[in-house]
């Protein structure tokens, strides 16, 4: 298969591409970090940027856009947050509006399901502040690729793996142990993530909302614990992460309990743990 990834400089691009190399498929890398990709480049490889021409392809797997965990998270940087990956979106609209490819993953979060309930891909969205940019990047994902045979929306959980995700967020912070009671957290691991995406684009019955969770949510602390540092464990109440991540702490304070329904009644099996 040929796939065209975006953002594949990133965490869990850069994995992506590798995995699907690994496996024999084409991968065509759109990113603005192309003097990284260039130097991975072989026969089924090839880097673009923004501006290229892009090649035909059988589907696209679009991971591109500004992060949530970089910056202070306030109005102002959630409609930065949308409008890049809006743009994003309208590149590939753009440069594929004869030739969309019959297969777009549009990745997306699971912070947009309502907290204290176990949620699947059925489930209602809530009205939170994550949620509403959330619901804001999905409504532009239907608008921009609705036409595709088989638009997927992947709502990952929290991404964990060394050198990425929430372990990297917190590499400069003490080792945090929370106060007060521990929520659930939904999450993955980055090689899971990987994996449930090659799945996706393999199995034409998952189309629509595809929650990429594990089945098995980990408390906050247990996350938190897994970025092992030798400095001393600074114990801080729940919502006082606030002070420190502003909205991004709901990442991990907010009790959310969501649960990957149709990877797991297709067969996928979550490895990581």
């Amino acid at each position: 298969m040929r796939v065209l990834v975006t953002g594949a400089s990133g965490f869990v691009g850069s994995l992506l591409c590798l995995t699907l190399l690994q496996h024999g498929h084409q991968v065509f890398a759109l990113s603005r970090n192309t003097d990284v990709l260039n130097a991975k480049r072989t026969p089924r490889f090839s880097a673009y940027t923004y501006g290229d021409p892009l090649p035909d392809t059988d589907a696209i797997v679009n991971l591109a856009g500004e992060s949530i965990a970089r910056k202070r998270l306030n109005q102002k940087r959630s409609d930065e947050i949308v409008e890049s990956r809006i743009a994003v979106m309208k590149t590939l609209r753009n440069s594929y509006q004869n030739r969309m490819p019959a297969i777009v993953i549009e990745a997306s979060a699971s912070g947009i399901y309502p907290e204290g309930r176990r949620c699947d891909e059925n489930s209602p969205i809530s009205e939170s502040f994550i949620a509403t940019m959330i619901k804001r990047i999905e409504e532009a994902a239907h608008s921009y690729f609705g036409e595709t045979r088989r638009l997927v929306i992947a709502r990952f959980g929290v991404i964990m793996g060394e050198g990425g995700g929430l372990m990297a967020l917190t590499a400069l912070l003490p080792r945090i142990v929370l106060l007060g009671g521990s929520p659930s957290v939904p999450w993955t691991g980055c090689k899971d993530a990987v994996r449930a995406l090659e799945f996706i684009l393999s199995h034409d019955a998952l189309e629509g909302i595809v929650n990429i969770t594990d089945p098995r949510p980990a408390s906050a602390a247990a996350l938190l614990s897994k970025n092992r540092r030798s400095r001393p464990p600074l114990p801080v109440p729940a919502f006082c992460l606030s002070f420190l991540f502003d909205h991004r702490c709901d990442l991990i304070t907010i009790n959310h309990m969501v649960f990957p329904k149709k990877l797991t009644d297709n067969g996928f099996i979550f490895e990581e743990h």
